[in-house]
């Protein structure tokens, strides 16, 4: 049984890369990471972790460094649903963000407390965890890129061992999870570096975060078959909810020249001077600017080759500050990324610009290709509940 998941979560996850490609061609520009191929990316890493940590749960002589490695990695895979939010790059807005930690925290360890009967399992899952969050952030910072300084996981692990021990049902549990998060997360995150979370935020993050950990804990703990497609189906719909965002581009198109920034920010204003051989000829340009679903669109620029624009940004954090040129030949497109609330001025004298995709074909066809492969997720996540379930019956006691 384990082999049979085990293959199937390394399709998922070896399947992401052509479907990503396909969903950009068939849909456009959707780089965020919740898009549906980027999501099986995840749940299929995720998968190939469980099934290891399955297997050694069931050796003769369990080895005990090497099954809480595996267990860390299990919830590695499962933060990293939210990297985006963590390393300053929200492409919707902060209140998914404990809402979906939420989610992923409370599958990937309620998942680990089901394969053993060790105490504080899940707690000492998400302390891994965070030695690897440590580690990679320490790398990452010292070559120059931003990186997350510490996990938030530690909370809801704490949440859900106390569930097992003291043997709480469904909403006991899933009322401690929103705690931990509403409580310790959400705070701590804002003074690590905020997602832009403010107090209008608690009360739909601590609905979200309580009605998704049900879900999630449901999940986890294998539902019975002949929920199993209701299951799935309300799995799959929760995680369309975000809906659209304004994703930024990484660039995905086909190159259109250089465009020579000069970008300058001073409390919540941005004032950006551009040139570049595609304005010549007073070509209509503007600035746009994105950041965690939002998006502010400035008038027209003024002038010819070289032109001058500013923008207030309303949010402090890292923007995606865009230049676009409609072109006789097709919209182009460049970027620099800007920081608000800080007092700064870069030069990029060579920025790439690009013709970006075409924009996504009908809604119907999109939502139906993210539902299937949503719903593909979902039943991924069943599968390892369930093998988990099958193997270790007894290990874990289970909420009532």
């Amino acid at each position: 049984m384990l082999l049979r998941i085990g293959l199937l979560t390394l399709i998922g996850a070896l399947l992401s890369g052509p479907l990503d490609n396909a969903w950009h061609e068939a849909f456009g520009r959707d780089s965020v990471l919740w898009s549906p191929p980027h999501m099986l990316g995840i749940v299929g890493s995720l998968g190939l972790a469980y099934i290891m940590l399955l297997h050694l749960s069931t050796t003769p002589q369990h080895h005990r460094v090497l099954g809480a490695a595996t267990a860390g990695l299990v919830v590695a895979a499962a933060a990293f649903s939210v990297a985006e939010y963590e390393t300053d790059v929200p492409q919707f807005a902060p209140v998914w963000y404990p809402i979906v930690l939420a989610f992923a925290a409370t599958v990937a360890l309620r998942l680990i407390t089901n394969t053993t009967t060790a105490r504080w399992a899940a707690t000492n899952a998400a302390a891994v965890q965070s030695v690897f969050v440590a580690v990679t952030g320490a790398l990452l910072l010292g070559l120059g890129y931003d990186a997350p300084w510490f996990s938030l996981m530690l909370a809801p692990g704490l949440a859900i061992d106390l569930g097992v021990r003291r043997r709480w049902g469904y909403a006991r549990c899933a009322g401690a999870i929103t705690l931990a998060v509403v409580l310790v997360v959400m705070p701590l995150r804002e003074i690590a570096g905020g997602v832009g979370l403010t107090a209008s935020d608690i009360g739909p993050a601590a609905a979200g975060v309580y009605v998704t950990s049900l879900l999630a804990l449901w999940l986890a703990d294998g539902a019975p078959r002949r929920r199993g497609g209701l299951l799935t189906a309300a799995t799959a719909l929760a995680l369309l909810l975000p809906g659209a965002a304004y994703a930024h581009d990484p660039g995905q198109g086909n190159p259109a020249g250089t465009v020579a920034w000069r970008a300058q920010t001073t409390r919540q204003d941005v004032t950006a001077t551009v040139r570049a051989d595609a304005l010549c000829g007073r070509t209509p340009a503007r600035l746009v600017a994105r950041r965690g679903g939002r998006l502010i669109r400035g008038s027209d620029l003024r002038g010819d080759c070289r032109r001058t624009g500013r923008l207030n940004l309303d949010r402090a954090g890292r923007w995606f500050l865009y230049l676009e040129i409609d072109a006789p030949d097709g919209r182009i497109e460049s970027w620099v990324p800007v920081t608000a609330g800080t007092s700064r001025t870069s030069a990029q004298p060579l920025r790439y610009a690009y013709y970006p995709r075409t924009p996504g074909r009908a809604s119907t066809i999109k939502l139906g290709a993210g539902l299937l492969l949503y719903s593909l997720v979902a039943a991924f996540l069943v599968l390892l509940a369930r093998a988990a379930r099958a193997l270790q019956p007894t290990t874990s006691a289970k909420p009532a």
